[in-house]
């Protein structure tokens, strides 16, 4: 309810989605440890606010949506676009404070998110998935090494670009070539040295864009993916974060 403070909101979810062999204190202890974590304390006492009364801002309703999910301390988070609508200094903030959660309480955290600033993907993002029409792979593997790898096809990225703009182009345009060049040389099935340890505490985040292709990144602490408007959407799960009602 956008009537509720961010504590009662965080304290009634945890109350709801936790097992009843938590007591009171447990729950409240969790339910703190999210505020504080999440960088809430200092607004824990205001209330959501809605379109009539003025509440909390933009980012911060991201953050307590985020932190409903954590409450019942999953072991993989789903977040839809939980940077959409907020300026590139808050996207950035959440993203990091994503990867921070991902790595200390080792879950895995998959989210789509638009046009994310270079930092964003320098930092917060390690492995990238990369997917042309149809959800088919066009990269798989550290974001550090997906410049190189385009860069070896004929795909140098240019100066004063950000990286992940010019991948959805490129994907865009030549997204057959990309996906049967990554076929020929990776099986379906193949999965490089790490992976499989990587996402057990990865967090994963997805890009969206309006072009036909479509890419996911993945990061040991955080990953994410690009889709496009075209590909085909992932069906929801119970799990998945669903943004501020």
């Amino acid at each position: 309810l956008r009537t509720m403070t961010v504590e009662e909101t965080h304290r009634n979810t945890a109350l709801l989605l936790l097992p009843n062999t938590f007591t009171i204190a447990e729950v409240d202890a969790i339910d703190q440890s999210d505020i504080k974590m999440l960088g809430l304390e200092h607004v824990k006492n205001s209330q959501i606010g809605d379109e009539t009364n003025r509440g909390i801002s933009g980012g911060q309703r991201k953050r307590v949506n985020i932190g409903m999910e954590l409450v019942a301390m999953p072991s993989i988070l789903f977040l839809d676009e939980p940077t959409s609508g907020l300026d590139s200094a808050t996207s950035k903030d959440i993203c990091s404070s994503l990867k921070k959660i991902a790595i200390e309480n080792s879950i895995t955290v998959a989210m789509v998110i638009h046009q994310p600033r270079i930092e964003i993907f320098r930092e917060c993002i390690d492995d990238v998935l990369l997917m042309g029409v149809g959800g088919h792979t066009a990269y798989l593997g550290p974001s550090a090494e997906m410049v190189d790898y385009l860069a070896a096809l004929g795909n140098e990225c240019p100066p004063m670009t950000n990286p992940v703009d010019h991948f959805l182009d490129v994907c865009c345009k030549h997204s057959s070539e990309l996906v049967d060049e990554w076929a020929s040389k990776h099986s379906p099935h193949e999965v490089k040295d790490g992976e499989s340890d990587n996402a057990s505490s990865s967090s994963s985040s997805s890009l969206q864009s309006s072009s036909s292709s479509s890419s996911s990144l993945q990061s040991s602490s955080s990953s994410s993916s690009l889709q496009s408007s075209s590909s085909p959407a992932l069906p929801p799960t119970k799990e998945e974060h669903n943004g501020p009602g």
